[in-house]
């Protein structure tokens, strides 16, 4: 049976990765978010653009793939929690830079440290912490972090 302060822990947690995962989605999609005036300071193309916006998705495919089974050997919550540091401080390097060559490498990196929010999160620790009967409920609750953080990231960057 659970001690008295398992459910308090058991809010907590969700409560981190709710807005944990919230974060690494409003990161996701900055360079979205910028693009227009982006192009307007910096003389960018179609094509940079779409090598900038492609080489984060290359990298998050490989970087989910990989965070999924490094979350069975290495602690989740590090997995998490270093990832989220990463994309946060590549997002701060985005905005000091100035080429494409750049954009795309940090873009590309962003993309890696990406991969590694949802797989611990919903695969590892929401696993951990619910039961087999009320995980499907808790898993669509943490999904709707992506909608919160897609309908405020044109509020906060405007």
């Amino acid at each position: 049976m659970a001690g008295p302060t398992y459910g308090y822990y058991r809010a907590t947690i969700f409560l981190a990765m709710f807005v944990g995962y919230t974060l690494y989605y409003f990161n996701r999609k900055t360079f979205s978010f910028v693009m227009p005036s982006l192009m307007h300071e910096i003389p960018l193309d179609k094509d940079d653009l779409g090598m900038i916006t492609s080489s984060q998705s290359l990298a998050y495919a490989i970087s989910k793939f990989i965070s999924g089974v490094l979350s069975d050997q290495v602690s989740a919550r590090w997995l998490f929690s270093v990832g989220l540091l990463m994309v946060g401080g590549i997002n701060v390097l985005f905005s000091w830079s100035s080429t494409v060559a750049v954009f795309s490498a940090l873009w590309f990196l962003n993309g890696l440290g990406q991969g590694l929010g949802w797989p611990p999160a919903a695969g590892k620790i929401c696993a951990k912490w619910f039961e087999p009967s009320q995980f499907g409920t808790w898993w669509a609750v943490l999904s709707c972090s992506m909608n919160l953080a897609g309908s405020l990231g044109p509020i906060v960057v405007t």
